[in-house]
This record gives C-alpha cells, structure tokens and sequence, in this order.
C-alpha cells in the first residue's frame, strides 16, 4: 500500500478533525493552577496556563465567558474549566478553548504568598511608619535589574530624558530561576556598601507566577527592608503585585514608572522656575511702585516742603518747656533755703553756747567729767569753768551745800 504523502496543513487539518470529532476532547472538564494569566487585547481574551506537578496545558478564555464569571482568575488559583480541546492550525498548538470557569481551591504558590505576606505583615515589614521618603533630587540612583532585555533600555531613556544629570550604578542580576533570590541579596549588600546613593530601584519586566516567584522569597523581602537607601520596587506588569512591592518604601506598577518616579521633569523645574521668576520679578515690580508712590507722598508733605516750618513750631514748644523748667527750679531753690534758714535758727536756740551767753556756766572737774552737784567736789579740788568766750582754772576752797 502506498503512502501519500500530506503537506503540514493537512496534517493539522487532520489532526484537527480527530479531536472535533472525540466526544470526550468536546466535553472535557479539567482540574489545575492557573499560570501566567494575561489580557491579550487583539484577542479580546484571556490566555493562560493550567498546570499541575507534571504538566500544563494552555487555554484560552475568550471575554464574554470572563463577563459571566462570579469570582476574578489570578495567577496561583486552583480552578476546574469546562471547554473542549481545540487545535490551532498554523502552528499545530493545540489548548482548551474555556466555556466555564469554578474554583476548588489554591495552588502551591498561593498559599506560600499568602502565608509569607501574613507573616512579614505580622512583624511590621509592610508598615507605613517604615516607609521612608522618595527624594525629589537624587545625585547617584541604583539599579538592580537584567542587563538583558528592554527594562534596563527603558529606565536609562527616561531617566535620561527626565533628569540627565543625575549620576547611576548598575548591579546586573538574574531576575528568575534559582540563582535570581542571592542574586538580589547580593545586589543589595553591595549597594548598601556605596556612599552617595539616594535610592535604589529594583525591576524586571512582566512574567508568569513561576517567573516573578524570586521577587516573593522572604530573604528578598529581608534584604529590602534593611536596605541603607530607600528602594522603589518596579517588578512585572500593572497586575503584577510581589512581596518586594510590599516591603519596598515606593511600588511603581511598571519599571518605566520607576524611572519616572525615581527623578523630577527637568523641563518641569525649568517651567516651575521661570514662574517663580516671572512672580518674583511681578512682586519686586509691585513693591517698587507702592514704595514710590510712598516717596512722592512724603516728598510732597509740608515738613519737606517748607522744613522751617516745621521746625519752627517744635521750637516754640522747647521755648515753652525750657521756661516753664527753670520757673519751677527757682520756685525750688527758694522753698529749700527758705527751709535752710529755719533750720539754722532752731539749731541757733538750741546751741549750748547761746545759753552761755545768758550768764552760765558749765564745771568740769580734774577728770574732764561734768560737774552737776556739789557732791561730787571737795576743797582743794581743781575743777575747770567753762564760759560763752573763754575757760577758767580754779582751786575749790570751800563747799557749801544749799538746802
């Protein structure tokens, strides 16, 4: 018997019709992961990968079935689709074309993110009070991420577009597989180690679960936390949420949306300063009109104008003061020597040489003590008189008591 020979067309076609023809490939009902689910827009649907330990298929959802759905697929979630196998003929890629999607449950890779988020959450790791401030001028910005690929050319564009001055360290890693985790470690040690970095930026491009799952392992989660700089985490696309998004200081759905949020708009600053200069320019303009229109008042007011006038009416008022000032130090001259005078004469009376003068005398005996009793001096005592205008030295020669 001989063998025709088919084209690959045909073969496709073939194979085609075998599985549009199996009653079970028609009405199949199959359990897995959901893996690397993307919105595939020309499509108008959803691809994504069912796997389980050993294997994976791929499938397609198509909107209208999506729109009929009571819960949200997402990466990692354990599901059931009903739908039946079709063959793609171009390139012989055969998948399960979606009808209907439940939940039963959450693959391997959820429940270890959920379990690692609650327990970085429960020791503060996700906590606002942490978080630490973008700086709005950075000098020196570190990157961890591939040299290879588009990120890496994205960042440097619009940072260079952005703010060209600012100086970068790059620190290329491996962003999945088995080495990306250390690598990422390593990174940060390394950049923790130079001085004069003001942030740090950690990013790779979109991916499926298994792809991203290095920027969920908790020694990355660690590494950040204790990063010396603050660090903008940039991992997959816009639906891509990790646990280094988490932890860093600042999440940026896309690695361009890091290079933007990492610098300011330089033509921004260049506009904002030219409105500061034109109100600066619009105030100091203002101030010198009010100011002059100050000057022209005072120049035009009548102490400029006829300045001796001016002077003359405050001179009168020194006149007046001066005059009333001296009026009131003579009034006090006189009630002070008028009050001196008194003084003296009620001193002049009690003066003991005043009484002296009216005939007394006053006796004092060898000792220079005052003699006020005749008790107190015998015969032949020297005793001392003292009178207004002189003294006299005297023998006692005889005592006689009065009674």
């Amino acid at each position: 018997m001989r063998i025709k020979t088919l084209s690959v067309s045909e073969v496709n076609r073939y194979i085609k019709n075998i599985l549009s023809g199996d009653i079970i490939l028609n009405n199949l009902s199959v359990r897995g992961e959901i893996s690397n689910l993307r919105l595939v827009q020309q499509s108008n649907a959803y691809f994504f990968n069912l796997k389980d330990s050993y294997a994976a298929i791929q499938c397609i959802m198509f909107m209208d079935v999506v729109d009929n759905l009571k819960f949200i697929p997402s990466d990692g979630m354990e599901v059931a689709v009903h739908g039946k196998i079709s063959l793609y003929e171009r390139n012989g890629s055969y998948s399960i074309n979606v009808d209907n999607m439940e939940p039963c449950g959450v693959g391997a890779y959820y429940i270890a993110l959920n379990n690692l988020k609650e327990k970085l959450r429960s020791e503060g790791l996700f906590d606002r009070e942490h978080k630490r401030q973008i700086p709005e001028y950075p000098r020196k910005i570190g990157i961890i991420t591939s040299i290879n690929g588009a990120v890496i050319h994205d960042i440097l564009k619009i940072i260079s577009d952005r703010y060209p001055c600012v100086d970068i360290d790059i620190y290329p890693i491996t962003v999945q597989g088995d080495r990306a985790a250390d690598d990422i470690c390593t990174a940060f040690e390394i950049m923790n180690d130079l001085e004069n970095i003001d942030l740090i930026i950690l990013a790779r491009g979109g991916g499926s679960v298994e792809d991203l799952w290095p920027f969920n392992e908790e020694k990355v989660a660690r590494a950040i936390y204790s990063s010396r700089y603050p660090v903008i985490s940039a991992v997959g696309h816009e639906t891509d949420f990790t646990i280094a998004d988490f932890v860093a200081d600042a999440r940026a759905a896309t690695p361009t949306e890091a290079a933007a949020m990492a610098v300011p708009d330089m033509n921004s600053i260049m506009e904002r300063i030219e409105k500061l200069e034109d109100y600066m320019t619009g105030y100091i303009n203002d101030l010198i009109t009010v100011n002059s229109r100050h000057l022209e008042f005072v120049m035009r007011s009548s102490p400029l104008l006829e300045p001796d006038m001016f002077f003359e009416r405050y001179n009168v008022k020194l006149t007046q003061q001066r005059e009333f000032l001296i009026y009131h130090i003579i009034q006090f001259i006189n009630k002070r020597w008028m009050d001196v005078e008194s003084l003296d004469k009620r001193l002049g009376t009690l003066n003991p040489l005043s009484v002296l003068k009216r005939g007394f005398a006053v006796l004092y005996d060898e000792n220079k003590s005052l003699i006020t009793d005749v008790d107190m001096i015998k015969v032949d005592d020297e005793i001392t008189i003292r009178l207004y205008n002189g003294i006299i030295n005297c023998r006692v020669e005889e005592v006689n008591q009065i009674e």
